[in-house]
């Protein structure tokens, strides 16, 4: 009689898989390499035993807040990770799904360029108030490579004193996770509602 290979999804246990996925963010090719499996088998089992995959268990953010944040803004994964509330595998599958490239590594970072990191830029500029000339100071560069840098990333301050300017959509604004109509440095529409709240 010939012996029948037992399928691995019915060997494997639910909620070690559960676990490994939802809980410690391990991505399907990180659990078949620990199980020795394919990825296949791993997505498999997962629809077999009714696991959410990423497909399903996060939010899908359009493609051109993606790109804006990846691209234009110059964000991490890891940075995006925060901003956007899902693990970085579930910011790469959409990434992937929506076509948009990553880009080169490097073999030393922003560590001795740090007008590459729109957050630094951020602090410097709007936190701290810094000047572009004593931010180039302390970074070691021109101060046109700053005003580059603080336009590739839109980064700008308030042009009336103590006064802020109304948020636009983007990281900075304290509206965005509840934010449900973006739209690139538009002004942002929750920042108005409680504006004409208080009026």
């Amino acid at each position: 009689m010939a012996h029948t290979r037992t399928p691995w999804y019915q060997t494997v246990d639910k909620e070690e898989l559960r676990r490994l996925y939802h809980d410690e963010n391990l991505n399907q090719y990180q659990i078949a390499e620990r199980y020795g499996v394919s990825q296949y088998m791993v997505s498999y089992a997962m629809r077999r035993l009714g696991i959410q995959s990423a497909r399903s268990k996060y939010k899908m953010f359009p493609p051109k807040l993606l790109r804006h944040l990846y691209w234009d803004q110059g964000h991490t994964v890891t940075e995006m990770e925060h901003i956007l509330g899902i693990p970085t595998h579930a910011i790469l599958w959409q990434m992937e799904k929506a076509g948009i490239d990553r880009r080169a590594r490097t073999t030393h970072g922003n560590a001795n360029r740090p007008w590459r990191d729109p957050t630094w830029l951020r602090t410097k500029y709007c936190a701290e108030g810094l000047s572009q000339r004593a931010m180039a100071d302390e970074a070691g560069c021109a101060q046109p490579t700053i005003a580059k840098a603080l336009k590739q990333y839109r980064i700008r301050r308030s042009r009336n004193g103590d006064r802020p300017e109304d948020p636009v959509c983007n990281p900075s604004c304290k509206y965005w996770h509840r934010c449900l109509d973006w739209e690139v440095d538009r002004p942002c529409p929750i920042a108005q509602q409680e504006k004409e709240r208080n009026d």
